[in-house]
């Protein structure tokens, strides 16, 4: 009863502040904003195995066709990040394929220049390797968290998920990841 009566004596009309439409997003000030961030996740994301560049590229190709359906419910940043994640996973896809068809063929290396960049490059191609076997969630929240330096508040806010689900994300992504280097190490003592 006494909710009911408060409710007869709030105006109806009281109704949260709606806020103000914002102008129109143009996409040559999206592009000179986030163009950094969209090839920073693309190259981190896609490893050694996909061109960030042309990713990159492709997610503002995207973007421009789609631009007029951001309804700024989310950051931007959330936006172009789940877009770069799509563009990249594709980009991931087709190079996987490739490789298939590329196994019979003979790969040619290019020389390496020094040793400190021999066992840059080495480290990177390990990693990546291991990481390729990850479940993609779990990837992706090891990438954000290790390599780009981010928290998991933030990681679950530009992927869309729940903090706790980070958390767990990343820690079975470390310890996997964490597994796999040992028992590589354990394989080959020398790399």
């Amino acid at each position: 009863m006494l909710f009911a009566s408060i409710l007869r004596i709030m105006p109806a009309d009281r109704e949260k502040p709606r806020s103000q439409p914002t102008a129109p997003l143009a996409l040559e000030d999206v592009y000179r904003d986030h163009f950094d961030f969209v090839f920073r996740q693309a190259a981190r994301l896609g490893g050694p195995a996909i061109d960030a560049e042309d990713a990159a590229q492709e997610v503002f190709m995207v973007v421009a066709r789609k631009l007029e359906t951001f309804d700024a419910s989310s950051l931007i940043t959330t936006w172009l990040y789940g877009i770069t994640l799509n563009i990249v996973r594709a980009q991931r896809r087709r190079a996987r394929i490739r490789r298939i068809f590329e196994l019979g063929e003979e790969k040619s290396e290019v020389p390496v220049r020094s040793l400190d960049r021999a066992e840059v490059l080495d480290a990177h191609r390990i990693a990546y390797e291991i990481l390729d076997k990850l479940a993609p969630k779990k990837r992706e929240a090891f990438i954000l968290a290790e390599f780009e330096g981010l928290s998991c508040e933030e990681i679950a806010q530009l992927t869309d998920s729940k903090t706790e689900t980070v958390w767990s994300r990343l820690h079975y992504a470390r310890k996997e990841f964490s597994d796999r280097l040992a028992a590589r190490t354990r394989k080959d003592p020398s790399s």
